[in-house]
């Protein structure tokens, strides 16, 4: 897709036959590029961390502190509970630092970004919190990917957590969209064409169709009624 869109680009501005344009069309591409292996990053992650998971010997992943703690003398119940409060805290410790690094990551791309495109849309992504929505992402996958085996000893709790994480990944692509919406209803403010035109309307019904899809696709996932009931 990037090698096409560069391709294109000599043509584009040969049709349009002014700098202007051409500049344009650079800068857009730009942003695309960039956008792209920011998305390519991401399915690879989701692709390839499951994969990666499956080579492991989970049940001895999930019971390396148990079997530590049985060998220092302690009893079974006693090792299953400390063995799951130290996989919480080293998994939450996880999240908390990749999180941080990746919304470190985002925010210097889009700084870079900004600095070398002419257009403001990369500004308006950054006020309206695309790239620290974004960050969450992989995160929260890690989270729903080791949470059976931080509670496999605890099928009632890995459910309760497993469903609350779903529910937060819906939540989650709410916001990210609704980021997106705000961040294109700011950017096209600026533009005179559209100073007439009701964004906001716009927007708002947008985001409310995508409350109710998300609140309906909440509510399946707590009660475990396909969500095709509901349409």
């Amino acid at each position: 897709i990037k090698l096409g869109l560069h391709a294109i680009q000599p043509k584009i501005t040969k049709v349009l036959k002014t700098e202007r344009f051409d500049m344009k069309v650079k800068n857009i591409i730009h942003v695309l590029t960039g956008s792209f292996d920011l998305v390519f990053a991401c399915c690879s992650f989701v692709v390839f961390l499951p994969r990666y998971l499956d080579l492991l010997d989970m049940n001895e992943q999930s019971h390396f502190f148990y079997d530590l703690f049985l060998k220092a003398g302690l009893e079974e119940g006693a090792a299953k509970y400390l063995n799951m409060v130290t996989m919480l805290l080293i998994l939450l410790i996880v999240i908390f630092l990749v999180d941080i690094l990746i919304r470190k990551f985002l925010l210097n791309l889009f700084t870079k970004l900004s600095e070398k495109t002419k257009t403001n849309f990369d500004n308006f992504l950054v006020q309206n919190k695309v790239p620290r929505n974004v960050a969450h992402i992989i995160p929260l996958l890690i989270a729903l990917n080791f949470t059976p085996v931080v509670f496999t000893d605890f099928p009632y709790y890995e459910n309760l957590i497993s469903k609350g994480l779903q529910v937060f990944s819906i939540i989650l692509t709410i916001w990210v969209i609704r980021s997106f919406i705000h961040s294109l209803r700011d950017y096209l403010n600026t533009k005179s064409r559209f100073k007439d035109k009701p964004l906001n309307s716009y927007a708002q019904v947008l985001l409310i169709i995508l409350w109710i899809l998300g609140l309906l696709s909440a509510f399946a996932i707590v009660t475990g009624v396909p969500f095709i009931h509901f349409i």
